[in-house]
Parts: structure tokens; sequence; C-alpha cells
């Protein structure tokens, strides 16, 4: 009994290592074509309402998949946005999807794309790290944990 407990312990501890940076262990719900990497969210002061999150996420399978959204208890409003060059102008402007071509990535960051978590429940300046779930064109989800950091690190 004692042994396979252990053995149990060994096994998800081994799954939580692999891609995903402290994605959930494999299951049905998540993309198994979908890998996200180099992520984190970004350190706000108390006073601040809104944050954002950023990161990588590659396709490796062999049809595209659409970022449909992005969920967090911690804020009012998630929402997936872009930075676009407008009239001369640089502004933010939430889109319905984000498109990550088979075999392809797409980076989530300052500046371009990236979730946008609006209202948030508590200031973000302390905490280690911010639970995001996604969701997939293809059905699936996968929830992931996102370090928190300042943006000079």
């Amino acid at each position: 009994m004692i042994h396979r407990f252990l053995l149990s312990a060994l096994i998800v501890s081994t799954l939580s290592a692999l891609p995903g940076f402290g994605s959930e262990p494999s299951s049905p719900k998540n993309s198994d074509t979908i890998t996200l990497k180099e992520g984190y969210v970004r350190a706000v002061p108390a006073s601040s309402e809104n944050s954002a999150a950023y990161f990588t996420i590659l396709n490796s399978g062999k049809k595209s998949v659409t970022l449909l959204k992005a969920d967090s208890s911690l804020a009012r409003a998630v929402e997936l946005h872009e930075h676009r060059h407008e009239n001369g102008m640089m502004k933010m402007v939430q889109v319905p999807s984000i498109e990550v071509p088979a075999g392809e990535s797409v980076e989530l960051e300052p500046m371009g794309l990236h979730i946008m978590m609006i209202g948030l429940k508590k200031p973000f300046f302390s905490a280690k790290e911010i639970v995001l779930k996604l969701s997939f064109s293809d059905g699936k989800s996968r929830t992931v944990r996102l370090p928190v950091k300042k943006e000079e690190e």
C-alpha cells in the first residue's frame, strides 16, 4: 500500500514537470498539441486594478487551434487583447480570439497580443503565481499557473 502511494506521488510529480510550466497534469480536457512556455503575469501595486499575462503558445498539431477565452477567479473580467498602431497612435483593443497555426507558435508579449485581467480582486504585487483557465477552439482547455513578476526582471 505504501509503495503504491509513493509510486503515485512520483508519477504525479513527474507529470507536473513536463512542458506547460505549471499546467495541470495531462487529462482528456487538456489540449495535447498545445504547449505553453515562458509565461508570467505582470506584478502590479495594490492601487492598480488591472494586470496582464504573457506567454508563448506552441501548436505541435496538424490543425490550427484558436485561443477563445481565458478566465481567472482573481479578476472581474479576463479579455484577449492586442496593441495596434491606428492613426499614428498606439492603442490597446480587445480581440475575439488568438489563432495559433498548425506547427507554429504565437507569442503573447508586452505591446503585442496579451491577456488582460481587469478589475483585480486583490493586488498581484505580492502574489507568487496566478491561475488562468484557457479555452481553445478544439473544445479542450488548460489550467495554467503563471508566476507573478516585475517586468524589469
